[in-house]
């Protein structure tokens, strides 16, 4: 298996401008020529799938099910997790960017530190 890199914009609190900063980030790897896979993994507002020319793969691990931003537990979705994975292991990408949102965190920390 190659080397890769994997860089995750994450954070535990909204607001902080992840988004924004995974925007950049993929911007300047693009202009680099880097060969790159993009995913936004923001469940709430997924800014970076917006972008066409960055053709990021929104990846949506589960849906809140209220205003307080509970997860409903019954929709966590293992499939996107194994996306990020496949490509780690498998992809012919050098590094892999991956935006996630707030109520992502923990769910995306504890799948990648167990299973990598």
């Amino acid at each position: 298996m190659k080397t890769k890199t994997v860089i995750t914009i994450m954070a535990s609190k909204g607001g902080l401008g992840k988004s924004f900063i995974a925007t950049l980030v993929a911007s300047s790897l693009i202009h680099l020529g880097s060969k790159t896979k993009f995913y936004d993994n923001d469940s709430e507002t997924p800014v970076l799938s917006g972008y066409k020319s960055l053709e990021a793969e929104h990846i949506q691990l589960f849906k809140v099910d209220d205003d307080e931003g509970h997860i409903a537990a019954e929709s966590l979705n293992i499939d996107a997790h194994h996306a990020i994975g496949n490509e780690l292991e498998y992809g012919d990408n050098n590094i892999i960017v991956v935006d996630n949102g707030s109520p992502s965190f923990q769910p995306f920390l504890s799948y990648f530190q167990v299973n990598v």
